[in-house]
């Protein structure tokens, strides 16, 4: 199991209980404290069907409780007729390229748009 959590982004790392275990380029700084830059702890439920609920609340108890916002959602009609055990995994892909991964996701998530401006560029 990995000892720590790496974030790419500045390339920090924290241990597994959410304290800062390294900031490249910042033992330096005056007055700079690691205890500072803690993790801090996210509420997690898993429900019957497998998905991982995440509530960001930074309170020690969450100000609702999963049971509170989203009890009985398991059990929508709509879900009735799906046995997701059969489910199968299907595939993944990725890109390469000289860009800003945020501008990728911002794209790929923003399909809503695709027919907008395909009527734009064909008239």
């Amino acid at each position: 199991m990995q000892s720590t959590l790496p974030a790419s982004w500045y390339r920090w790392s924290y241990k597994m209980n959410g304290d800062l275990a390294k900031a490249p380029r910042f033992d330096s700084v005056p007055e700079f404290d690691k205890d500072s830059y803690k993790l801090y702890k996210v509420h997690t439920h898993i429900d019957k069907l497998g998905f991982v609920w995440v509530n960001l609340d930074a309170a020690e108890t969450p100000t609702h409780s999963w049971e509170e916002q989203f009890g009985g959602v398991t059990e929508q009609p709509r879900l009735a007729n799906y046995d997701l055990n059969n489910y199968k995994f299907d595939h993944t892909w990725s890109m390469e390229g000289k860009f800003n991964w945020k501008t990728l996701i911002e794209n790929y998530n923003e399909l809503d748009d695709a027919q907008t401006l395909r009527i734009a560029r064909c008239g």
